[in-house]
């Protein structure tokens, strides 16, 4: 009976031991969760693009094709539109051909013009018999000396004389009004021509664009969704309306929402876990790149923004998912 109730005895002390070790343990496991819970800021936050681009087609087309649907994922190079710009091309190449017809003119107008070589030949002929007359003049004067002439025929060649110098004073006066009409009219095709030069310049340009392979509409990005798509097959192009819009996934980081409290943890470039809501087993990794300088009031509390780059971006995060962030202390 003695045996029998040390044994009883015994077992109890165990029992009694096991369950104090039990409670001295619980405490412990309670601390460390609690410490983990503290060693991260847990946020809400929505998968955003920070490249979006609105593309406009701002010349004269028609939308011959439309190869892609609202929302759907592109490459760089993947065809959007196809386009009829034959109105347009043609446009351009008339432009081309008044361009080059306005400088034939200018050029021509600069290099072979026979009236000022008219005049310029007429000017050497005055020139000549001005300097003839001088030299007769000289003789008739010494003449007029010796009394050979009289004074009346020597003032009657005087006069002649300035006659011949008249002739020579009109041809360069004649050479100088066509100069400055000629100069005029060239001054003036010249400033049309380059008026016209630029116009030129401005329509080409519309074509050369990131987004704009001949004549269809591209994906300019590595990875990209269109969406907003405003037209479809057969329409005319608006010039003033948008006609898609096109984001870069290649862009997209996380931004969330920080309560004002926790704010002063969070630092650039601290470590972040990223869990889509959409499939809690996956993880992105990435950093704290942006602290928002402003807050913003949400559902009654003030919250302040912060932009969290992706590190291993995948086909599964897509621009308006929603997310939780575990940003390190």
């Amino acid at each position: 009976m003695r045996r029998m109730v040390s044994i009883m005895t015994l077992l109890a002390v165990l029992f009694s031991m096991t369950a104090c070790g039990s409670k001295k343990e619980s405490p412990k496991a309670a601390s460390a969760a609690v410490t983990e819970e503290k060693s991260k800021i847990s946020a809400y936050g929505t998968v955003k693009p920070q490249y979006i681009e609105n593309i406009n087609i701002d010349f004269p087309a028609i939308i011959e094709k439309v190869h892609v649907k609202d929302g759907q994922k592109v490459k760089q190079g993947d065809v959007i539109y196809t386009l009829n710009i034959s109105e347009y091309l043609a446009k351009i190449k008339n432009q081309e051909i008044g361009l080059a017809t306005e400088r034939k003119d200018i050029h021509r107008q600069k290099n072979n013009d026979p009236n000022i070589s008219k005049l310029y030949n007429d000017l050497a002929n005055a020139e000549d018999l001005y300097k003839k007359a001088l030299e007769d003049f000289d003789k008739k004067k010494q003449l007029l000396d010796q009394g050979a002439i009289s004074q009346s025929e020597f003032d009657e060649f005087d006069k002649f004389v300035d006659a011949k110098k008249k002739a020579v004073d009109d041809a360069k006066y004649a050479i100088n009004i066509l100069g400055y009409t000629k100069d005029t009219s060239i001054d003036s095709k010249a400033s049309n021509a380059d008026t016209m030069g630029n116009d030129l310049a401005v329509m080409k340009d519309k074509l050369n664009k990131s987004y704009i392979q001949g004549n269809t509409i591209v994906a300019n990005v590595k990875k990209g969704v269109v969406y907003d798509l405003a037209y479809d097959h057969g329409e005319v192009v608006d010039q003033k309306r948008k006609a898609l819009s096109m984001l870069d996934l290649d862009s997209i980081t996380v931004e969330a929402s920080i309560a004002e409290e926790f704010i002063k943890d969070v630092k650039h470039d601290k470590e972040v876990e990223i869990i889509p809501v959409a499939d809690k087993s996956k993880s992105y990794k990435g950093k704290v790149i942006r602290i928002s300088n402003k807050t913003i009031q949400k559902n009654g509390e003030t919250d302040i923004v912060v932009e969290i780059s992706i590190d291993n971006k995948d086909q599964f995060l897509l621009p308006g998912m929603n997310v939780d962030v575990f940003i390190d202390r």
